[in-house]
């Protein structure tokens, strides 16, 4: 047995000695991870290819085992108030740099606030963050927007909100009800390939840390493709297998995330991969805005591995070992663009 869930029942898992994207043999890379972040039981495998960059779960669960990875996760609840003046102060730096670099509306701010803000943009963490937020989808892009595995819906809340006619795709019948209920969202249950939507229908598709879940992305990206106008983008994020983090924590980064990343791209293997499916690039880079946290939560990781007390994130110290590491990681991305924690693509379907 590889795994179980919580009632206990073992998942069915499928091998997968060779990688998926180019058929070479992949090497053990890790024998013995756990589950450290939403606590399905077993220990599982991975394993690296030394072509392209690509790591995978082996054994990993058969298709069918999916939704049982996902007994507990974070979509399945709505993101409270949290701090409202914060968040209207944060809103309106966003809509700032939106407007100066994705082409949207501007906030209505005094000439001065508008003076710094477009000073904060010098800075990569708060450019990268700003434009990521909204998948970096231009204003210019057309209207109708489709978000992949939209979770529990805030990012097709926040691009409605900008304009867009959007629409959600969502796997987890949890997640999508929760979009549902509390934004007042279109968004359907099951994947892209089972609803069905007439050919060039959308402008946009995002995909936001989806493809690492999904056991055929090719499948995902030729059906993104197909439901794409000539000319309209898909947009990708997802975990980066070369990334400074991943270096620096090996088995205890937080990227992992075993059982439920089945597969982890490198810059090579993604870009390779939207190649094929028929996609022109666009853009591929990788971004550091992740940084801090997959820091913070690599190092809860590492202390669990090692059987010792995790960090005490309200001391200073901590704090400041986590915005260290964000730096040197921001720094070594302008020696080498692949180290930062998350690739950002952007592929067009030709004309």
């Amino acid at each position: 047995m590889i795994g179980a869930t919580p009632d206990d029942v073992p998942i069915l898992c499928e091998s997968q000695p060779t990688c998926w994207l180019c058929g070479r043999s992949g090497q053990i890379t890790y024998t013995t991870l756990n589950d450290t972040v939403f606590g399905v039981p077993g220990t599982w495998q991975m394993r690296g290819c030394q072509s392209c960059g690509l790591l995978w779960l082996d054994p990993r669960p058969v298709q069918t085992e999916l939704p049982r990875l996902y007994h507990v996760y974070y979509t399945h609840t709505t993101p409270g108030p949290g701090n409202q003046r914060l968040a209207s102060i944060c809103q309106a730096i966003w809509r700032q740099i939106w407007s100066d670099l994705l082409g949207y509306p501007p906030a209505q701010l005094p000439i001065m606030y508008r003076i710094a803000i477009r000073m904060l943009q010098l800075i990569p963490a708060v450019s990268d963050s700003a434009i990521l937020e909204v998948m970096g989808v231009h204003a210019t892009w057309g209207t109708h927007l489709l978000d992949v595995g939209c979770g529990n819906g805030r990012y097709l809340a926040q691009m409605r909100a900008l304009g867009w006619a959007v629409t959600g795709v969502e796997v987890d019948p949890i997640a999508a009800a929760q979009a549902r209920t509390h934004f007042g969202l279109t968004v359907h249950t099951g994947t892209l390939n089972d609803v069905g939507f007439p050919p060039n229908s959308f402008d946009v598709v995002t995909i936001s840390h989806v493809i690492e879940h999904v056991d055929d992305p090719l499948g995902l990206l030729r059906e993104s493709l197909r439901v794409l106008r000539p000319g309209g983008r898909v947009v990708i994020t997802t975990p980066n297998s070369v990334s400074l983090g991943h270096r620096w924590f090996g088995a205890a980064w937080r990227g992992l995330e075993p059982p439920r990343h089945l597969m982890i791209f490198s810059p090579h293997a993604l870009d390779r991969l939207v190649r094929q499916t028929g996609f022109q690039r666009v853009k591929l880079q990788t971004s550091g805005r992740l940084a801090r946290s997959i820091y913070a939560a690599s190092r809860i990781n590492q202390a669990r591995v090692r059987g010792i007390a995790p960090p005490d994130d309200k001391k200073i110290r901590v704090k400041l070992q986590r915005y260290l590491f964000q730096s040197v990681e921001e720094f070594g991305r302008l020696l080498l663009n692949d180290i930062g924690e998350e690739i950002f693509y952007i592929g067009v379907k030709p004309l």
